[in-house]
């Protein structure tokens, strides 16, 4: 094996399937396949957009929702496959993932016929904008909005800030992680960009979730609650479980080794298994998302029955 100049930093990919153990090695493999089975699974759930959804912009918002799961278990694959790419990867599939919140922040206004068609049937059924919901549902004094097409503007802003945020803290970090040779060494300002990092997350999912609440009664029959638990969930396994591998890693739980740090190899611990938890996701999703039950497939039976 050649010799690693960076201690800590990550192998070259041929150095570290030399050193790894068989059952890494098989893990993966397994991962690498878990990954293929997903981006099959995701490609029928675009053959099923593309012939059942005749609304061009609708299907458009459900194909860039469709490709997060299979970007997500690519990424995930090449970072086990590729060590030195782990943050990168990371960081890709992440800015792509919220700006998948966003799209379907638009997608349930495409499905109400507009931000003022929605303020006006939310108004209608008097659906008030409950501002008291997760992940910010502690705080009693949490007032509810009329739903007006300017509040309901304002909450969408929470949404569309994500994939800036993450864009500029991604390249803020690449600036940092050159400096210090692709070492994560101790510096304030890491710290910072992890806080601003949760902030953004944070309000994006609380928007989603405020919007969602707030049109899952006249949205019943597109199964939109049950479409953002699984946006939810799929969130957690991204940064809730790698926070706490990482915090492992800290404790030594996960010990560094000659190859890399602790960190590292957490990061490659965490991506092992998420590629099974995508695969679950996209299960699930073929699952309750089937074009018969479903009306956003405006051309399958769901809607023909209606």
């Amino acid at each position: 094996m050649s010799n690693i100049s960076i201690p800590g930093f990550p192998p070259s990919s041929t150095d570290y399937f030399e050193a790894i153990s068989p059952t890494i090695r098989a893990l993966t493999i397994v991962a690498i396949v878990l990954a293929l089975i997903t981006v099959v699974l995701s490609g029928l759930h675009i053959r099923s957009i593309v012939k059942f959804v005749s609304v061009e912009y609708r299907r458009h918002l459900m194909l860039w929702m469709s490709l997060v799961l299979p970007i997500c278990a690519i990424c995930s694959a090449i970072g086990v496959s590729v060590p030195r790419s782990v943050a990168v990867v990371e960081s890709f599939s992440m800015i792509y993932f919220m700006s998948s919140l966003l799209a379907f922040v638009c997608l349930l206004e495409h499905l109400f016929g507009g931000r003022a068609k929605m303020a006006n049937q939310l108004m209608e059924r008097k659906s008030d904008i409950v501002l008291r919901s997760p992940p910010i549902c502690c705080f009693p004094c949490m007032p509810r909005l009329a739903p007006t097409e300017a509040n309901i503007y304002k909450i969408e802003w929470l949404v569309l800030q994500a994939p800036v945020v993450r864009f500029i803290v991604l390249f803020i970090s690449l600036i940092v992680g050159l400096n210090n040779a692709g070492v994560r060494r101790a510096n304030p300002l890491y710290a910072v960009i992890n806080i601003i990092t949760a902030i953004s997350t944070i309000s994006a999912v609380y928007g989603c979730n405020v919007l969602t609440r707030a049109s899952q009664q006249a949205l019943q029959q597109y199964n939109i609650r049950r479409l953002f638990v699984l946006v939810q969930i799929l969130l957690i396994f991204i940064n809730l479980q790698e926070a706490i591998f990482e915090f492992l890693g800290q404790l030594d739980v996960i010990p560094s080794d000659a190859m890399m740090s602790a960190n590292y190899r957490a990061k490659i611990y965490h991506h092992l298994l998420f590629t099974l938890e995508v695969l679950v996701v996209a299960l699930l999703t073929t699952l309750f998302f089937r074009p018969s039950k479903n009306h956003m497939f405006d051309m399958s039976g769901a809607s023909v029955t209606s």
